[in-house]
């Protein structure tokens, strides 16, 4: 008998559910503090904090994903309580983009140098176990949050919110 994966197993219990919906979310980020005893911030933390103090970051530019800002995120929780909600959505933010990327517009975020960023491989990283590609788009998403009045913002924009929500 073949393994069924959890998520998958999950899905299709929620499928079986009346006026139930999935949503499926892209690698989320938003501000968290830098506490002694936090094992693992997200990445858009993580970075913010090391490159505040001047720290360097090595961020994969071999891997691949469609960060959605916490807020954004939230929104859409929010508006797919109601009904009409699509039966599977997939959120993720509105760009492809690369943790090195990433971690550089951090940095013009934050006014500090993009030297502080060095660009590694995936494999040599912490992030070595991670698929390259944790890419999720959907035009359904583009409908749902148009016709609700919401907007899901770039890494920049999100970047922006974040740094001037810190200061």
């Amino acid at each position: 008998m073949p393994t069924v994966a959890p998520k998958l197993l999950a899905e299709e219990i929620i499928e079986a559910a009346p006026a139930a919906s999935i949503l499926r979310v892209s690698l989320v980020y938003g501000w968290e503090r830098d506490e002694p005893d936090s094992k693992w911030l997200n990445f858009f933390a993580s970075c913010a904090h090391r490159l505040r103090q001047g720290e360097p970051v090595q961020a994969p530019q071999d891997q691949w994903s469609t960060p959605v800002l916490v807020d954004d995120f939230a929104a859409v929780t929010v508006a797919s309580l109601s009904t009409k909600t699509p039966t599977l959505l997939h959120l993720g933010g509105p760009q492809r983009i690369s943790r090195a990327d990433w971690a550089e517009t951090i940095a013009d975020g934050l006014g500090v140098p993009r030297s502080l960023v060095a660009r590694v491989p995936k494999a040599t990283s912490r992030y070595a176990s991670r698929p390259a590609n944790t890419c999720l788009t959907s035009t359904l998403l583009d409908r749902f949050t148009t016709t609700r009045g919401l907007h899901i913002r770039s890494v920049a924009e999100g970047t922006t919110a974040l740094t001037k929500a810190a200061s």
